[in-house]
């Protein structure tokens, strides 16, 4: 009796540690992915609407059929923004969960304690919702891909144009930015792209900070405002609600200037702020990694008719377009997938989509030398508490 026992406990040992290191999906009933996201806090808006654009394109893919006839399911657990809890959370994917894959993980400060697991047990990490250089290795790492274009490549596209249509100098510009990895992304990106654009070694440029998570501006707006003359220019790298705060702050103490923001900050977030406050949000102009809404091109056509059919009352937003187009991406990366599909099969179609198109208007490419599928952007205003499209060419940004 003992060795029967023995035997059972040696097989379902063997069938987990095999699951583990990638063993065939056929094992599971499910091909299960992973995302650990902020879904509560005052930013929860941007995890749940990522996670239920990533959901949209799973739950259409199962409607037809699923992948080898399997199911796709998206496991989501809320990190609260909070580095320390993403941890935990990556772990309990890949180890109890046992996912084969991560995706749409939202921010720097938890990208960045992500990633370097997601790498140690070899397994996909795709999308994060971020423009850090700090997640885009130099060489590209076997298991880390990226749909959107990088924050320095927003910030150069949302400066030089605006410096230039406005005659405004690079050391007419400051910097808002959270008090961690993010604002420190934004702030040298952007001073980056201001040297370029003509910044002198002896100009200083401002740069104010507030802590993650927390909507304590003040002192931030307060420094600001006390620099004469006033920045002709605010670069935004903080979330919608903080952003609102410190942009309502400045306007009621008569800053007349303009304020421009990465996608990071969530556009409809805001604008549905500046609908009952106009001065916390009207005219923020923000670049954008993917198309407006109002855009005619079929993959916007699709995201809409699939969120009908999931709920009618849903509405529409840029941050759930994004998690639809990278769940749609890992998708065709799986649809290539002849044999059994595991952890180390799905990091190699990856790999060999090569240039693709979803619908986008723009050509796409993931290889073994480029990880990052799309360098374009796109600019977006807030006018009377809606988001309009700022009437530029989409810009490829590398």
């Amino acid at each position: 009796m003992f060795n029967i026992c023995l035997s059972i406990c040696l097989i379902i040992f063997s069938l987990n540690f095999k699951i583990q290191q990638g063993y065939p999906a056929k094992i599971q009933s499910t091909l299960k992915f992973g995302m650990s996201t902020v879904l509560s806090g005052p930013n929860a808006e941007l995890g749940k609407e990522f996670s239920f654009g990533v959901k949209t394109a799973f739950k259409k893919a199962n409607r037809e059929g699923g992948i080898q006839g399997k199911r796709l399911k998206l496991v989501v657990l809320d990190d609260g923004y909070n580095p320390s809890r993403t941890i935990k959370n990556m772990h309990r994917l890949i180890e109890n969960e046992l996912v084969l894959g991560i995706i749409g993980n939202v921010g720097t400060p938890t990208g960045v304690v992500a990633m370097p697991i997601a790498i140690k047990n070899k397994v996909l990490f795709f999308a994060p919702f971020t423009g850090a250089k700090a997640l885009r290795p130099n060489p590209p790492n076997p298991y880390v891909f990226h749909y959107r274009a990088s924050y320095y490549e927003e910030i150069k596209f949302l400066l030089t144009h605006l410096l230039k249509a406005k005659g405004i100098k690079p050391s007419e510009v400051a910097f808002f930015t959270q008090n961690d990895a993010y604002g420190d992304e934004i702030f040298k990106s952007g001073l980056k792209v201001l040297k370029s654009l003509g910044l002198q070694e002896e100009e200083e440029v401002i740069h104010v900070r507030y802590p993650r998570n927390t909507l304590y501006v003040h002192s931030a707006a307060a420094r600001l405002l006390r620099v004469e003359p006033h920045p002709k220019v605010i670069v935004l790298g903080g979330t919608y609600s903080a952003c609102a705060e410190f942009i309502k702050v400045l306007r009621e103490h008569g800053y007349k200037g303009y304020f421009v923001s990465v996608s990071f900050i969530g556009a409809e977030a805001l604008a549905r702020i500046a609908q009952k406050e106009p001065i916390a949000g009207e005219g923020v102009i923000i670049s954008e990694v993917v198309p407006p809404l109002d855009k005619k091109l079929p993959i916007i056509k699709e995201y809409l008719s699939e969120i009908k059919k999931l709920d009618p009352e849903k509405k529409p937003s840029l941050v759930s377009l994004e998690g639809y187009i990278a769940g749609k991406i890992l998708i065709e990366a799986l649809k290539k997938i002849k044999g059994d599909i595991t952890r180390e099969s799905i990091v190699k179609a990856m790999t060999e989509l090569g240039e693709f198109d979803i619908g986008l208007g723009v050509p796409l490419r993931l290889d073994k030398t480029h990880h990052q599928a799309s360098h374009y952007v796109w600019i977006v205003k807030i006018k009377k508490g809606q988001i309009v499209s700022i009437n530029l060419k989409r810009r490829r940004c590398h």
